[in-house]
């Protein structure tokens, strides 16, 4: 039978948009991803400097890690770099087809919880915005210009294999760089040690850190177009996590495996976008009630039971609009509740949604609330994989939400890399993406119905 006009047509439009939102986006965008790159390497090359120049010893307990004059300086004259690529992506004209302009709620959810906590602070606490919080407006509004889609993901997941093999490399050459050590320089041993009897902070300080980081990024290795880059990048970057020996990125990882199964394994597109739905679903449910149900322990969850119901106390005070970004700081510098060695401890309330009450109250809370379920629903609408990686990823983010702080607004820079850059990206997917995803599936029925008509 001979093909209509209407199939060639759909056929057709299915290559073009494929092309215009998948294809080749890396060539034509060397600025956007120079961006993603200067955001990694912002986080990343002063540390690296910081441990050749002598920080990559075990650490005092308690001490924070300052950095040296070289460090200060690189990440000075890369802070630039990033703020001028922003700013080019933002002012340059764009010379794509309104097909693929992303969505203006994307933008509208990602600046709103900076904004709000900005005058917050401002208003509320006589906070002055630090050149650190004004690169996230920047960042956002460049990346949602950007149009990158999913080769923006894929960016992504070529720099995080980068970062864990630069951290493999780091904790051999360094291998007492995770542990702590006492004033008299004795090594504190380490029950969480899985590997080797040391703990693998790689890049960062902390190997709860690169644990958090590498996690949030390894369903995003499900995008690599090859099937070697995407083993290596599993294999890589879980090694690194069971090396880190971080407990809650290690569990994150464990339900992400068997979600990302679940998913390869359902046949019905409908069936697997209801599994990511309440998947997510339960894992928020989860990260908001678990520092309720056990902020009576104060030794559960290795002491965050304690600082839980510590930070609630103060919740209760102002419910509404928080105590400003710099509240944990403040605190722990003081006599609290938190106890006499907070300030070495308590950086933060050790859960997403516990952290958004104190620091920005209810009213932030819900504009994160708002902000993920966008994310979510681009995520699961634009997949064009089974296994779905950008919902893989929102559940991850979630997940490692229930004991650590996954994003900051005006802080928390140092996980930008592997919070913010992809929600930016996810959420900047570009409205034609769906229609692509539709048009492919279609071809792809013609050709299984009608072999060696539709050409692959």
């Amino acid at each position: 039978m001979p093909s209509s006009g209407a199939d060639i047509d759909a056929q057709n439009g299915a290559r073009s948009v494929s092309d215009t939102v998948d294809g080749g986006a890396h060539r034509r965008d060397l600025p956007a991803v120079a961006v993603i790159v200067a955001m990694f390497a912002l986080v990343f090359v002063p540390n690296i400097i910081q441990k050749f120049l002598g920080g990559a010893s075990a650490r005092i307990v308690g001490a924070s890690v300052v950095d040296s004059a070289q460090a200060s300086l690189t990440r000075t004259i890369i802070s630039l770099v990033a703020i001028i690529l922003c700013v080019y992506l933002i002012v340059r004209r764009q010379r794509r087809s309104a097909s693929t302009a992303p969505a203006v709620a994307g933008i509208v959810v990602l600046l709103i919880p900076w904004l709000l906590l900005t005058v917050f602070d401002f208003f509320g606490h006589r906070i002055i915005p630090s050149p650190q919080s004004l690169l996230y407006p920047l960042l956002c509004v460049a990346i949602w210009r950007a149009r990158l889609g999913e080769s923006g993901l894929r960016v992504i997941a070529r720099c995080a294999i980068a970062v864990a093999a630069i951290s493999v490399i780091l904790g051999s050459m360094f291998p007492n760089s995770g542990l702590e050590t006492i004033t008299t320089g004795q090594f504190i041993a380490s029950e969480k040690a899985l590997l080797f009897g040391s703990l693998l902070s790689g890049v960062y300080f902390s190997g709860n850190n690169l644990g958090q980081f590498l996690v949030l990024l390894l369903p995003l290795m499900l995008y690599l177009k090859t099937r070697f880059g995407r083993v290596l990048g599993v294999v890589l970057v879980v090694f690194a996590i069971v090396w880190t020996g971080s407990r809650s990125s290690l569990i994150t990882m464990i339900v992400i495996a068997v979600l990302a199964l679940l998913l390869v394994l359902i046949d019905s597109d409908t069936s697997r976008r209801r599994l990511a739905w309440v998947v997510g679903t339960i894992a928020l449910i989860v990260s908001l009630l678990v520092p309720f149900f056990f902020s009576g322990d104060a030794r559960a969850f290795t002491g965050r039971g304690h600082i839980w119901a510590t930070t609630l106390s103060y919740v209760a005070e102002s419910p509404i609009l928080g105590m400003g970004s710099r509240w944990f700081t403040v605190i722990t510098g003081t006599d609290s509740d938190f106890g006499s060695t907070a300030n070495q401890y308590v950086f933060h309330a050790h859960n997403q949604w516990l952290q958004l009450l104190a620091t920005g109250g209810v009213v932030l809370s819900i504009a994160v609330l708002a902000m993920l379920f966008i994310a979510m629903k681009l995520a699961i609408r634009s997949a064009s994989h089974r296994s779905m990686p950008a919902a893989l990823y929102i559940v991850a983010f979630l997940l490692s939400g229930i004991l650590e702080l996954n994003l900051g607004f005006v802080d928390r820079a140092i996980l930008w890399p592997s919070a913010l850059l992809p929600l930016a990206v996810i959420v900047s997917m570009p409205k034609g993406i769906r229609f692509a995803s539709k048009m492919k599936n279609f071809a792809r029925r013609q050709g299984e119905m009608h072999p060696g008509k539709y050409p692959a």
